[in-house]
């Protein structure tokens, strides 16, 4: 039986399960080992030694735990999912349905591309926040503690003791935030410029091709050099 499902009181006749046996004594002098309140055990030995060892047992960790930070400097208060659960807005309604955007659709309309722009706009709120999020982390920073592992875990995401630098996670991440704003409303400004210049499908589908390269050609460019994975 595992030593910490014994029951307080009990006596053995053999050393438990990861108690270790007092200096100057071993299994030949050893008489008992009698279960503590706090988990740990007192070892009797021929002698008459006694001595408390293997203890006091570690308690299970509480699922529900949260910490105290009430007497935090920043107060900033407990929160799991902090950032993990930003507030997206909830997808639009396209032909075909989620699962199969597009189907049933055989024509581009001016309309389509206007509800297109509207649609990507409505995400330029999620974008902004988590832009905030981060500048309210880069401002608060972090206390790591006087230990390696901590300070190298620091340096990797706010930068090392001289400041921030353009590798570091934060500063990566939130440029990519940028970027990603600042295609969207590149995308969002073609497609009005599209709409105001072409005012019906009819139009449209006569759009030259070169034209309509040299529309998103600058929006192709932004998308493929995001500094994805700068800092990894």
């Amino acid at each position: 039986m595992p030593a910490d499902d014994v029951n307080p009181g009990t006596v053995i006749a053999t050393l438990p399960p990861g108690v270790k046996h007092a200096d100057g004594h071993d299994g030949y002098d050893f008489v008992s080992a009698t279960k503590q309140e706090n988990g740990s055990w007192l070892l009797k030995y021929d002698n008459g030694d006694q001595v408390y060892s293997g203890g006091p047992a570690v308690p299970k960790p509480d699922a529900s735990w949260t910490p105290d930070t009430s007497g935090a400097q920043n107060g900033d208060p407990w929160d799991i999912y902090k950032g993990s659960q930003p507030p997206f807005p909830p997808a639009p309604n396209v032909p075909g349905g989620a699962d199969s955007p597009g189907r049933g659709v055989t024509v581009v309309s001016v309309e389509a591309i206007r509800y297109y722009a509207s649609s990507i706009r409505a995400l330029l709120p999620v974008i902004a926040g988590a832009i905030k999020e981060l500048d309210d982390l880069a401002a608060r920073g972090f206390g790591p503690g006087n230990f390696g592992a901590a300070n190298n875990f620091k340096a990797k995401v706010f930068g090392g003791a001289s400041g921030q630098s353009g590798a570091t996670l934060l500063v990566s991440t939130r440029q990519v935030l940028v970027e990603a704003e600042t295609i969207i409303n590149e995308v969002a400004a073609r497609c009005d410029e599209i709409v105001q210049k072409y005012r019906n499908a009819d139009e449209l589908s006569d759009m030259d091709a070169a034209e309509f390269t040299r529309m998103v050609a600058t929006v192709k460019s932004r998308v493929d050099n995001l500094p994805l994975g700068a800092a990894s």
